[in-house]
């Protein structure tokens, strides 16, 4: 969903597509194993990574966001946080949090590839407002 604030600014919400599905978070999931491993590493290889780079506490964008797509990757294949949190060496709820992140990005990249340019300045105010929020 896309909202507008009163500054004009666009705001991305994205609801957690894992919530509800069948094998939820109340129900077994899958865990990670070496299928999910390569997976992972598959991902980090995208981004000139391997798995080793994403598992230090690293916040630095170009680590933690291979990091969020490796999450999201994994969970939109029906992996359990838990397992996930596990393999990456983080807690449950930094995986539902990262993969929910990466999730608004992808929007918002969307929004920007379908509106144009004046998109694109409010993409740098998004970038701008990620960082100082991250700190």
């Amino acid at each position: 969903m896309i909202l507008q604030n009163r500054l004009g600014l666009y705001i991305v919400r994205v609801p957690d597509p894992f919530v509800g599905l069948p094998g939820g978070a109340s129900s077994a999931r899958r865990t990670c194993g070496e299928a999910a491993r390569l997976l992972a590493e598959e991902v980090a290889a995208k981004y000139d990574l391997s798995l080793a780079d994403l598992l230090p506490e690293n916040r630095e964008r170009r680590i933690s966001w291979p990091r969020h797509h490796v999450m999201a990757a994994l969970r939109e294949r029906g992996y359990s946080t838990e397992s996930i949190a596990q393999l990456l060496k983080r807690d449950a709820s930094t995986v539902s949090h990262g993969s929910r992140q990466h999730l608004q990005r992808m929007e918002w990249a969307s929004v920007v590839k379908n509106a144009g340019a004046g998109a694109k300045d409010q993409l740098e105010l998004f970038k701008s407002s990620a960082e100082t929020a991250g700190r």
